[in-house]
């Protein structure tokens, strides 16, 4: 089709949502990579991750961190319980 201003631009002021998982999967493939959880679509959510891990974290401070790195995917599933 032709290109519109509707189909080929979005609008900068109105929040784009994250990917959504459309289908929901029994552990361990219900794991999505790569995907930000934000607060009210912007933000990400700060957390003291550091019982789960030590490193990987946001300014290596894993006391106040939106991410980490998970030795074993059943580390990440258990943070995000």
């Amino acid at each position: 089709g032709d290109f519109n201003f509707e189909r080929c631009c979005i609008d900068a002021n109105e929040p784009q949502p994250d990917p959504l998982v459309t289908e929901v999967a029994a552990y361990p493939d219900c794991m999505v990579q790569g995907v930000v959880l934000r607060h009210e679509g912007e933000h990400a959510i700060f957390a003291d991750l550091s019982l789960f891990g030590h490193a990987g974290c946001f300014l290596n401070d894993c006391k106040l961190t939106d991410k980490f790195q998970a030795v074993d995917p059943g580390i990440c599933a258990r943070a995000c319980a």
